[in-house]
């Protein structure tokens, strides 16, 4: 039997997916282990291992791909314990790093931290000031060659950023994405002098237009890469001892999987792998099920991310943000907040309100009902004492509900703010279900999408009991649990079924009409350089394709909007006209009718081409069970609903015993392993064909 297995480490569970020859499923849940994110995975595996009757060992030498989404990346991000960096750049170009465009004191801030502009500053910079070094020379807009790179000047500045202590050092030269021999030299120069040191150069981490934000994901790339490059080579060696001899796959941020050298190489494009994996896993159901807009919702245990399906493509955006940093590379766009189920309940002294996130309880100790030494009161918490989770419940096989431990930090909470336990659990839902409802405002209206025309999926450990709340405020129809007990670990099971994808890009700047035979020849490139990096991981040609997107915008403005080339080739002038009106129908939903730019010509500003080998995955799809109402129904408990003010008796049932069709009315709750969907009143829940839970609100 060959297995391929997914594997996602969030913030407080690593949960690992096993999917054999025949689409069968097998799932692995355990806590996530910061001091050694190894040791989660391995726990994981190792439970996917015991179901199939073996030991660790004799499971992974059936395992023939294993691919990670891995947080490790956006860990060392967010708690600034990366790398010392020093930075080799053009003569009179010292300061662009530092200054940010003006942009960094506010960037990635939440709204209600922008009023407050006395405690608004910029980030400390990831490479300090005296580790900057500049160097003569020149390359012009054009690619040409103005002044050459002075060589003694770069392996003088690499003996120095070394001396001083530098583990990674970043080359970002002006207008080196126009040509790149400026630093590829210096690069073979910088190795020359520390052959072991980490080299970056920001052509090949973000070969894009934008001074500051090419050299950000140089930096960053460069402050996260040795110790990326430590944990993978870690995670090898790990899986290697014990008996693992196949292939292991990193997922990346722009989607699909790649290999670990080009993760080694290029971590920048590790981060939110794993969210990203549980947004391919839905735009894997979306086609399935033939949904094609969707919003992806994953609530776990330290964040809730939000990413949209539109027309059966997923957005992606350009310009990131991570920790008040930007840079620019295509990413599927996912935003994130801290809501969770382990968010912390607080106080605001200044006010006196009860507050929810965005700090975590984490993995340890965890919320405080998990019995590990939690002494905050959290989102999960707060479920568990309305008895939306059951007391005494198993989360994997090491934690155990425990109802009376969420009950002393509610109550403790709710006598600071002068509430009853019961209020102060119910606020705790609602806030932290507004504040769900507000981000999917933001990226559905605000973006110019309608909700009403979306199905919602929610997954992750937490999404399932607050779904059918968050998607009643956004005036959302319906609501998907997918894939029945796999909702919990849906990132892992994206990355399971994550095909192979490499992406290259060109700045292009063209003014329409278009010459046809210019851009098929750029596409012709990027085609070739993608497609051999995709054939050289054993994928043959039959199952290789490509997708080619240009951005474009009106004259004289700075944003762009994304267009798909039409058959990825411009066959005709014809073909050129159906790309603009497609662009002008983009910017026409996106903005409004009115806010189109008449007369003032339209501009091609970049290219892409993402070159995709299908891995041949099989999935069991079809769900046969014929379960009754009465065969799922379990004993009732006490629950407490909102809308009554009052814990009422509940209907109960087992969701893996219901049967195809069968309507569970709310309010009542479907419990499944690791979660439970929760009904409210009004609403109903089915299951359909493909195992797939319906939620009709």
């Amino acid at each position: 039997m060959t297995y391929q297995v997914g594997v996602d480490i969030g913030g407080t569970f690593t949960d690992c997916v096993a999917v054999d020859a025949e689409g069968n499923l097998e799932i692995g849940k355990a806590p996530t282990t910061p001091d050694d994110f190894n040791q989660g995975v391995l726990e994981g595996l190792g439970r996917i291992a015991k179901k199939t009757g073996r030991d660790l060992t004799g499971f992974l030498r059936e395992v023939d791909t294993i691919v990670l989404g891995t947080t490790i990346a956006t860990n060392i991000m967010i708690e600034l314990h990366g790398a010392k960096v020093g930075l080799i750049t053009t003569r009179g170009h010292k300061d662009g790093l530092l200054m940010q465009r003006g942009m960094g004191r506010t960037a990635g801030l939440p709204v209600e931290q922008l009023f407050s502009v006395t405690t608004t500053r910029k980030p400390e910079p990831l490479v300090d000031y005296d580790m900057i070094v500049e160097i003569d020379e020149r390359i012009d807009y054009a690619g040409r060659e103005v002044v050459a790179l002075n060589q003694a000047q770069v392996e003088d500045a690499a003996r120095f950023l070394i001396k001083q202590g530098c583990e990674a050092i970043a080359v970002a030269f002006l207008w080196s994405f126009k040509d790149p021999r400026h630093e590829l030299l210096a690069k073979e120069i910088v190795h020359r002098v520390a052959p072991h040191i980490f080299v970056t150069t920001s052509h090949e981490v973000s070969p894009r237009l934008g001074e500051y934000e090419r050299y950000s994901a140089a930096v960053i790339n460069a402050y996260i890469g040795p110790k990326v490059s430590r944990y993978l080579d870690g995670v090898e060696i790990d899986l290697r001892q014990r008996g693992f001899t196949s292939n292991l796959l990193i997922m990346q941020c722009g989607g699909g999987a790649v290999s670990v050298k080009q993760a080694r190489e290029l971590p920048l494009i590790t981060l939110d792998s794993g969210p990203v994996a549980g947004i391919t896993a839905s735009q894997f159901l979306a086609r399935q099920l033939n949904y094609p807009n969707v919003i992806a919702t994953d609530m776990g245990g330290t964040s809730f991310d939000v990413g949209i399906i539109a027309d059966n493509k997923t957005t992606v955006s350009d310009v990131n943000v991570i920790n008040q940093f930007h840079y620019t590379i295509p990413k599927i766009d996912i935003e994130s907040i801290g809501a969770g189920g382990g968010s912390v309940a607080w106080v605001d002294q200044a006010s006196g309100s009860l507050r929810v996130g965005p700090q975590s309880a984490g993995a340890f100790p965890g919320p405080a009902c998990y019995g590990r030494g939690g002494k905050n009161a959290t989102v999960t918490d707060a479920n568990v004492f309305l008895g939306y989770i059951p007391d005494n419940t198993k989360f994997g096989e090491s934690i155990r509900i425990q109802k009376d431990l969420a009950m002393g930090v509610l109550t403790e909470l709710g006598n600071q703010l002068g509430l009853s336990t019961t209020e102060v659990a119910q606020g705790i839902l609602t806030i932290s279900d507004a504040r769900m409802a507000d981000l999917l405002h933001q990226e559905t209206i605000a973006r110019g999408y309608d909700p009403r025309d979306f199905a919602i999926f929610s997954y992750g450990g937490a999404g399932p009991l607050h779904a059918g709340s968050y998607a009643q405020v956004l005036g959302a129809k319906m609501v998907v649990i997918p894939a029945g007990d796999t909702s919990s670990v849906w990132s892992a099971f994206g990355a399971a079924f994550a095909d192979f994808k490499d992406i290259r890009e060109r700045e292009l700047l063209l003014t329409a009409p278009f010459d046809p035979g210019i851009l098929n020849a750029t596409f012709n490139e990027l085609e070739s350089v993608a497609g051999e990096a995709i054939r050289s991981q054993g994928i043959v040609d039959d199952n290789v394709m490509f997708q080619n997107y240009g951005k474009l915008r009106y004259q004289g403005q700075t944003h762009e909007v994304e267009v798909e080339l039409p058959q990825g080739r411009f066959g005709s002038p014809e073909d050129v006209a159906v790309f603009v009106r497609n662009f002008e129908d983009s910017y026409r939903r996106l903005y409004g009718p009115g806010a189109r730019v008449l007369g003032a010509g339209i501009e091609l500003v970049s290219v892409r081409c993402e070159a995709i080998g299908t891995r041949g995955m099989v999935l069991k799809t079809l769900y046969d069970s014929q379960g009754s109402l009465d065969d799922a129904r379990k004993l009732p408990r006490d629950v407490y609903w909102h809308d009554q003010k009052q814990f009422v008796t509940t209907e109960i049932f087992d969701g893996l015993a219901l049967g195809v069709g069968v309507r569970v009315a709310g309010p009542s709750i479907v419990e499944l392993p690791d979660t439970a969907i929760v009904i409210q009143p009004g609403q109903s829940l089915s299951r359909d064909a493909f195992g797939n839970f319906i939620l009709q609100l």
